[in-house]
């Protein structure tokens, strides 16, 4: 849903989408740290809606990814 190296950033986008139980996902880019906010899992379908409605939101370049568990 976003990728943020705001603390602020990101809680409000878990609040303002808090109906689609988004997760909290820390990344590193180039030794910057990110909060990602990503919901699933969800059918292909419902994940273009969501896209729509994100868009619709503000959010124009949101991703649709599959994404697996590393296991640590």
């Amino acid at each position: 849903m976003g990728s943020f190296t705001s603390h602020k950033r990101a809680q409000n986008a878990l609040v303002q989408y808090a109906q689609y139980h988004p997760q909290l996902i820390p990344a590193m880019v180039a030794g910057t740290p990110y909060l990602r906010i990503a919901v699933g899992p969800m059918n292909m379908s419902r994940a273009n809606d969501l896209r729509l409605v994100t868009a619709k939101n503000g959010i124009k370049d949101s991703w649709i990814v599959s994404m697996t568990g590393s296991g640590e």
